[in-house]
C-alpha cells in the first residue's frame, strides 16, 4: 500500500485549500468512484480529515444521486454548491438533470480530462461548466485566497 499512496499525489494546493475551507466554515465534501477506503487512505497520506459523512465513494452510487442527495440536506439549504469534476462526460450528465440545476459545474484543469476537454469547457460549448486553475480553486466561492 505504502507504493500506491506514494504514486498518488495530490494536486498542487488542493488539500491545503480544503482544509482552510473547512476551517473558514465552508461543507466540502468528496465524491469519487473510488472505494471509501482506498479515497480514505489517500486522504489520510496527505493528512486531510474530512466531517463525518462527507466522504461518498464508488459504494454510495453515482455521483449525480449523490448531489441530489446533498441538495436535499436541510442543513445546505441557502447554501453554495460547487461540483468540481475531472471528467467531462460526468459534468454533461450533472448538467443535464434540472433538480441540479443550481450547483455551479467545474471541470478541473488538472486530473484525467483532456487538453480537448479543456478547450471544449473554455470556448463555453457545455452550458453550466465553467474550467477551474488551480489559481481559480484558491479562491473558489469567495473572490478572495483560502491560503495566506
Amino acid at each position: 500500500q505504502t507504493k500506491w499512496l506514494a504514486l498518488n499525489e495530490p494536486y498542487g494546493v488542493v488539500p491545503d485549500c480544503m482544509d482552510a475551507m473547512q476551517e473558514a466554515g465552508a461543507e466540502v465534501f468528496i465524491i469519487t468512484t473510488k472505494q471509501k477506503r482506498f479515497c480514505q487512505a489517500l486522504l489520510d497520506d496527505w493528512g486531510v480529515e474530512l466531517k463525518p459523512g462527507h466522504l461518498f465513494a464508488l459504494e454510495d452510487g453515482p455521483k449525480v444521486g449523490v448531489l441530489g442527495d446533498l441538495l436535499q440536506r436541510p442543513e445546505l439549504a441557502g447554501r453554495e454548491f460547487h461540483f468540481i469534476e475531472d471528467k467531462l462526460g460526468t459534468l454533461r450528465r450533472v448538467a443535464q438533470v434540472p433538480e441540479l440545476s443550481s450547483i455551479q459545474l467545474h471541470l478541473a484543469d488538472w486530473g484525467y480530462n483532456t487538453q480537448r476537454d479543456r478547450k471544449i469547457v473554455k470556448a463555453g460549448v457545455v452550458d453550466r461548466v465553467s474550467l477551474l486553475t488551480a489559481n481559480d480553486f484558491e479562491e473558489l466561492g469567495t473572490g478572495t485566497k483560502w491560503l495566506e
